[in-house]
């Protein structure tokens, strides 16, 4: 058995208040131990709910119709508005079939702290994902910046993520050879006033943005008590969440392991165009990465005000990789490495320590503070 959960030494308190799980697992025959502090926030939840234990499928055994049952559960609870209950359920063994999509999880989603263990032989996806449907609009440039959003009608009277791509690179090589980025800023919007600033100023001769927007008045993500393990048979990359377009963010207990591989090019959380992120009580043990390949455990682009608070992560080519990043909190963890590719403001690390791989920040404005933190083998 590539994975198993053998023991919970340590369990929970009463519902509400923080519960520590200690588990005794076993990855290829290595012993583990897994400490899982588990901290419940608490949401409205409809008495009527999707119960996947009661779905009609073997979850002990790898298949195919293992994914397609969670697959069907998942919408049909989304286009019902009903919840979606993982109570009862120890482990979920699945096949990624060819015609796969990525699982839509509503706006709160506790997993329960159940281990899916996935063998993905067939392509690259997010196991689950949330997102918001962006639509394009015209904006002049000489609003892009401001906080009065007032004259643009599709704003008023809701809270909106505004979306902003600059078509003319930003920079166009990195030292000694050809490396073309451009830029993109999201800003927050309630009510037509403009809550922050993009990380540098649109209206000039050079700049050419592009806008899209999403209403995120009644949006928000709640993500908790999920444990991935990635067979070491597969041959594709399974990424355990992706959230798009979305705002006030909170994933917590999150525990993904990958044993050793050739793939590359990872991305096990992903958030793209998000604003007011916190992940917290996060272990990221191994990725999809070489020396000399990339791969993150935590990849993000276009995003504003994120708090990441004891999270330990370790891979091959470290665990961030960003680009477009505006406003990052970093404390009380255990990583190698933070980077920001290029294009970014403002990062903020307290008590934390790095190792192993050095920090890089490109076409970085605002301020960069470390403030207790360590730092060893920071090559």
């Amino acid at each position: 058995m590539y994975f198993e959960k053998t023991k919970k030494l340590l369990g929970l308190m009463n519902y509400g208040v923080p519960r520590l799980f200690l588990y005794e697992i076993y990855i290829d025959g290595i012993r583990v131990w897994l400490f899982i502090l588990c901290v419940h926030a608490t949401f409205m939840v409809n008495a009527d709910c999707i119960y996947i234990k009661d779905l009609d499928t073997d979850f002990s055994k790898f298949s195919y119709t293992n994914y397609d049952k969670l697959y069907s559960a998942h919408i049909k609870a989304i286009e019902e508005n009903r919840d979606i209950n993982y109570e009862g359920i120890d482990t979920v063994k699945i096949d990624i079939p060819i015609t796969a999509h990525s699982i839509p999880i509503p706006n709160a989603m506790d997993f329960k702290n159940v281990v899916f263990v996935v063998n993905n032989k067939t392509k690259d996806l997010a196991l689950f994902e949330h997102s918001n449907k962006l639509t394009s609009i015209e904006i002049d440039k000489k609003i892009i910046g401001s906080t009065d959003y007032s004259s643009v009608k599709e704003f008023n009277c809701k809270k909106i993520l505004l979306v902003i791509y600059d078509q003319n690179n930003w920079v166009s090589e990195r030292v000694g050879y050809s490396h073309p980025h451009t830029r993109r800023d999201i800003l927050l919007i309630e009510n037509g006033e403009c809550g922050n600033e993009p990380i540098m100023p649109y209206d000039n001769d050079y700049s050419s943005p592009i806008c899209s927007y999403c209403d995120v008045s009644k949006d928000s993500v709640i993500c908790s008590n999920i444990i991935l393990y990635r067979t070491k048979d597969s041959i594709h990359k399974t990424f355990c969440l992706k959230i798009e377009n979305s705002n006030n963010i909170q994933v917590g207990n999150v525990s993904i392991i990958t044993p050793h591989s050739e793939l590359y090019g990872d991305a096990i959380l992903t958030f793209n165009n998000c604003t007011n992120i916190k992940l917290s009580n996060c272990f990221i043990n191994g990725t999809y990465s070489r020396k000399d390949k990339y791969g993150y455990g935590i990849s993000m682009n276009n995003v504003y005000n994120c708090m990441f608070e004891t999270l330990y992560g370790d891979g091959n080519w470290g665990i961030f990789g960003t680009n477009n990043v505006n406003t990052v909190h970093i404390q009380n963890c255990n990583i190698n490495r933070f980077d920001i590719h290029c294009y970014g403001k403002d990062v903020f690390c307290y008590n934390t320590y790095f190792h192993s791989l050095y920090n890089q920040f490109i076409s970085f404005y605002g301020k960069l503070i470390y403030y207790r933190c360590m730092f060893k083998n920071f090559v």
